[in-house]
């Protein structure tokens, strides 16, 4: 799974991802603004929905929440 995240003013300070309420492994490519999530049987179930909720905050701490259903 793959997530563009940007500031172009301040930059990133920090980002949150939680799948199912549980806090999740996420690589940040800083050069292309994106963060990737390589699934991981041992942590979700595969053929279920899930849950996804990101909390992204720059370096002026605002904040954008971003929160989506998956099924994998």
């Amino acid at each position: 799974m793959k997530i563009r995240i940007s500031d172009e003013l301040s930059g990133i300070n920090y980002y949150t991802p939680l799948i199912d309420g549980k806090w999740a492994l996420f690589e940040y490519d800083q050069k292309n603004s994106v963060i990737v999530y390589r699934f991981d049987p041992e942590r979700i179930t595969k053929g279920m929905e899930h849950t996804l909720s990101l909390k992204v905050a720059d370096n002026k701490d605002n904040i954008s929440n971003f929160s989506c259903n998956f099924t994998w």
